[in-house]
């Protein structure tokens, strides 16, 4: 973070709010995280990425392990986990840790019968860096994922 075009006095006044709140202070907050920012990202991501959500399919945790950790609560460990890139090892830790099977699968093309043998209800994808050296998954990749995933009930 670059601390010249960070807001310090902003920050400082947003902070003070969230302190003169002490009824909130003292409970616990929605599982989901706050209403009030999945909100705000419904926003951000229709007018930015056009997605079309509510704040109810939002989830904000604390970071990307405890989410999957959430994940795996409400899945079944019967299908195996696919990942498309060999980087996000932790992620594959915390999925084998619950009971599922991972597989690494290399080869991502257009061409995805080879996931008809697999059969996975989860594809652990990062398609703007898919390798160390910063690969970008082909848009024709990316949309053949899509469909693969809504045709079988997949999450990505």
């Amino acid at each position: 973070m670059d601390s010249k075009s960070f807001d310090f006095d902003l920050w400082s006044r947003y902070i003070k709010s969230a302190l003169r709140n002490k009824e909130r202070l003292l409970h616990y907050g929605d599982t989901k995280g706050e209403y009030d920012l999945r909100l705000a990202i419904t926003h951000y991501v229709s007018e930015h990425r056009g997605v079309i959500c509510e704040p109810e399919q939002i989830v904000v945790g604390a970071g990307v392990q405890s989410l999957l950790n959430i994940l795996c609560s409400l899945i079944k460990t019967s299908s195996p986990v696919v990942f498309t890139g060999v980087d996000f090892v932790k992620g594959r830790v915390v999925f084998r840790d619950r009971g599922f099977k991972t597989i690494f699968y290399g080869n991502l093309t257009n061409d995805l019968s080879d996931f008809e043998k697999i059969s996975p209800k989860i594809i652990y994808t990062s398609p703007s860096h898919t390798t160390p050296w910063g690969d970008v998954m082909p848009i024709k990749t990316r949309l053949s994922l899509l469909s693969y995933a809504k045709s079988h009930g997949c999450l990505i």
